[in-house]
């Protein structure tokens, strides 16, 4: 990684957030991470006070390393926490336990970072409503100033994809709505915007990086096996080290296509699609590009014109997949 970020010391934009992350980097030293850091800003120009973040699970985490990150210019630590049910946690093959989430969410409320992040998980086997409840309560009672909540993606191979195909767990399926609708309401009375389908923050904590995704911008992604976008190309890193070097994909996505992934993007944030800002990208009205799709999805209730953006509506929030599979 250190030989391969002055690879882009031509690229002259200027860059707003650094996110390391993709699995769990606090496993290395800060001084490692520190190296990282300090060569993404010998090569790149920076915007005033970029955000720097970086992931975390629990027992990677401690008060003495929490500050070193801190003094090494990182700025936002997400943790992994997924749940406040030792039982849950178990299920999900988690190495650490609620006792050791609460102390670590307790130190970084205490390092005084610019911000931080709870990732929690709901929708799995077997978790009840109770569970969900008292995870969420147990966590905003630590004021976190931003919280990602996922629903359960079963991958092939882990342990619970393993017991669902024997029939010992059966996946959750109405209980996961009911959950997420029940955290909507919550957070909002606790002081947190909803601001994209899965991710709630306090005012002024919006995650700068997972901004640029979801509108679409430009990034860069570094090291194995990462995805970038680019001047209208995606590429992507070699798979593992033997290959590096390479790209394991180099696509170059035209108007059309860029036109539907801002779409399917922009209509994740609860603000929705700035209709100027599409004109201005593109050279094209919204509506002379997606017209059909944009009204029937207004006639079914799922979007709404609200005369500056194209959203989702409050069901159209719950029915997200729907909405998006019209714009592939």
């Amino acid at each position: 990684m250190l030989k391969e970020i002055p690879s882009y010391r031509n690229i002259k934009t200027r860059v707003k957030s650094i996110y390391i992350g993709g699995g769990t980097p606090t496993i290395y030293a800060p001084s490692e991470i520190k190296k990282i850091v300090e060569a993404c800003y010998e090569t790149f120009k920076f915007h005033n006070d970029p955000e720097i973040s970086i992931e975390a699970n629990p027992i990677t985490l401690s008060k003495d390393k929490i500050l070193e990150l801190k003094e090494i210019g990182i700025t936002r630590i997400s943790v992994g926490v997924q749940s406040l049910s030792d039982r849950i946690l178990r299920i999900l093959g988690r190495l650490h336990d609620s006792k050791t989430a609460i102390k670590t969410l307790k130190d970084l409320k205490e390092a005084g970072l610019k911000s931080w992040n709870v990732d929690l998980i709901y929708g799995i086997p077997t978790q009840s409503m109770e569970e969900w409840k008292k995870t969420l309560k147990g966590i905003v009672a630590l004021s976190p100033p931003h919280l990602s909540l996922y629903s359960l993606i079963i991958e092939e191979g882990t342990y619970i994809q393993k017991m669902i195909s024997k029939g010992i767990l059966k996946p959750a399926e109405d209980e996961g709505f009911e959950m997420y609708k029940w955290a909507i309401g919550y957070l909002k009375s606790h002081g947190y915007e909803h601001y994209e389908i899965s991710n709630f923050a306090k005012p002024k904590h919006r995650c700068i990086h997972n901004l640029s995704y979801w509108e679409n911008s430009y990034y860069l992604g570094i090291g194995c096996s990462a995805s970038s976008f680019f001047r209208g190309w995606r590429f992507t890193r070699g798979t593992n080290l033997q290959n590096y070097r390479g790209f394991s994909e180099q696509i170059r996505l035209n108007k059309k296509e860029q036109e539907k992934e801002t779409m399917m993007m922009g209509l994740r944030l609860i603000e929705g699609v700035n209709k100027k800002r599409f004109q201005k990208r593109f050279k094209e009205n919204i509506y002379t590009v997606f017209g059909k799709e944009i009204s029937e999805l207004i006639k079914v209730g799922l979007l709404e014109d609200t005369g500056k953006e194209i959203k989702l509506t409050e069901r159209g929030i719950m029915l997200g997949n729907h909405v998006f599979e019209r714009f592939v």
